[in-house]
């Protein structure tokens, strides 16, 4: 029997939880672990996504926690998707949070947090102006989310497992300005437990 339908669940699994932890650490403009956090979900995401053509040892070892190069395979598998380079920069911007993931960088750090994408022409002046390094739209991360997962063979309704699914504060932190959110409300339907015999 193969592992790799738990692996892709378990990789959804997590990444999912990071996901709901960075969307409220967003809320909460805790900066700059919210893209720290996204960082983690995305990868974990793509991990996902390519396990059926690359091992968890090999994803571990080759790809590490490098967003960009893990990108590239994942567009690489899906190259008769051209709409997927539009993620790009998204994807660039989130791979630099790896950079300051711990303490001790030199110089101040420059973050911005936009959460639609009809914000970003006048926030990206307001960035070049003020040199920021570190620029998340959360809108764009949602969008990149969901395209991953149309991608990835799993059930939505798994996705929230080992979570508290009625509770307020996962919804919220879901749907909470994201274009998907009609998706999410579909992995936060409880299932009734089956009484055991």
């Amino acid at each position: 029997m193969t592992l790799v339908p738990r692996f892709r669940r378990e990789f959804c699994e997590r990444a999912t939880q990071y996901y709901v932890t960075a969307r409220f650490a967003s809320q909460s403009a805790l900066m700059p672990v919210h893209g720290n956090v996204f960082h983690h979900a995305v990868e974990l995401y793509l991990k996902a996504a390519l396990l059926d053509t690359i091992t968890v040892a090999t994803l571990k070892r080759r790809f590490g926690h490098d967003l960009m190069a893990l990108w590239a395979r994942f567009k690489q598998q899906h190259n008769t998707d051209a709409r997927l380079a539009r993620f790009d920069a998204t994807i660039e911007v989130l791979n630099k949070f790896e950079e300051i993931r711990y303490p001790g960088n030199p110089g101040p750090l420059r973050i911005h947090l936009v959460w639609r994408s009809e914000g970003v022409l006048a926030a990206q002046t307001e960035w070049a102006r003020r040199r920021s390094n570190y620029a998340v739209i959360v809108e764009e991360i949602d969008r990149l989310v969901f395209t991953i997962l149309q991608r990835v063979p799993v059930d939505v309704t798994s996705l929230l497992q080992g979570t508290q699914k009625e509770s307020d504060l996962v919804r919220n932190a879901l749907v909470f300005m994201n274009v998907h959110a009609d998706y999410w409300l579909q992995a936060l339907v409880v299932q009734p437990r089956r009484p055991r015999p």
